[in-house]
């Protein structure tokens, strides 16, 4: 493992997907090769070396990163958990036997700002149009302003004080601890911040991942709406024709890999318990409503058997709080 020192910001920039833009909101470990472009992200829980998506590099350097990595692991005796990664990564991963077990568990949504949403739903439109007659307005952070940052991070504050319930947190709500490939977007309303946007860059797919869409309690009911509609127009604007939502979970897991009967079993049965406990339903359905085309995520284990301790360091991974 080479000793020259790697940005995890410009990597999640250059070679990140919204799965792995999460390496960043939590202490990691960066493995990497001379004269070899790229890196792996990961995090050491439970004996397990845990990777957010794909691993952060050219296709080109894909397999001898791969093999150093995991006979880094071998030699650490760690075994490997990926999360959240590409259909064509995964595939190619098992093939080359580098993992031993896949599951589909989850789902990336991917708009198209030339889809013109808006356009072609009265309702959303409409709805938009209702925030904006209520004194509702939208604005990017452009500036250097600490008062609007402070605004800005408040709605996550009060946003997360809503909450209630078990929550799954991907990623800490710091928004302007790290800038690089940054954007931001908030909604104001009687010169008060209501609701904000984050956006990440992903030079690998031309594009933006929207990491959060955020609004205060009791905010305008139509409120995301509006800030969507601004971010899609701009987006369109600038000739992006891709804005990742993000991960919603699937309808129920199907497609697996390596599992005995039993195994399949038992992984259906949790995964259910998972999305009721966690309401994970809900942000899925939010999406739908922008058409986006889909695309199947899966979690990816070096080890021939799943078992109890995988599932707990998979979800400390996922960074679970209990809300009041």
């Amino acid at each position: 493992m080479t000793e020259k020192e790697l940005d995890l910001e410009e990597l999640s920039v250059r070679w990140g997907s919204a799965a792995s833009e999460v390496m960043q909101d939590y202490p990691s470990l960066i493995y990497s090769l001379p004269d070899i472009e790229g890196a792996m992200a990961y995090r050491i829980i439970n004996g397990y070396a845990i990777v957010f998506g794909d691993p952060l590099c050219p296709d080109e350097s894909l397999e001898v990163l791969m093999e150093s990595f995991t006979s880094y692991c071998k030699s650490k005796k760690l075994e490997q958990i990926f999360v959240i990664t590409s259909e064509k990564f995964s595939q190619w991963a098992i093939n080359e036997q580098y993992f031993r077990i896949m599951i589909d568990v989850c789902e990336e949504l991917i708009l198209d700002p030339f889809a013109d949403v808006f356009g072609h739903s009265s309702k959303l439109k409409a709805r938009a149009n209702h925030a904006i007659r209520n004194g509702l307005e939208v604005k990017e952070y452009l500036s250097d302003d600490k008062k609007i940052e402070a605004a800005i991070t408040r709605v996550g504050v009060l946003w997360r004080r809503g909450r209630h319930g078990p929550q799954i947190h991907l990623g800490h709500l710091n928004f302007f601890e790290k800038k690089l490939g940054k954007r931001w977007f908030y909604v104001e309303q009687s010169n008060k911040v209501i609701a904000m946007a984050m956006l990440c860059k992903m030079e690998k797919y031309n594009g933006w991942f929207l990491k959060f869409l955020l609004t205060i309690p009791n905010a305008d009911k139509h409120t995301s709406e509006l800030l969507m509609n601004v971010i899609l127009e701009k987006l369109k604007n600038e000739h992006c024709h891709y804005l990742s939502g993000g991960m919603v979970p699937i309808n129920s897991i199907e497609r697996t890999y390596g599992l005995t009967p039993f195994s399949q079993w038992a992984i259906k049965i949790i995964f259910k318990i998972i999305k009721w406990v966690f309401k994970l339903e809900q942000r899925k359905a939010y999406w739908l409503r922008y058409h986006p085309t889909v695309k199947p995520s899966y979690v990816l284990f070096s080890s021939s058997k799943f078992d109890l301790k995988q599932l707990t360091a998979l979800l400390k991974s996922f960074q679970i709080d209990k809300q009041r």
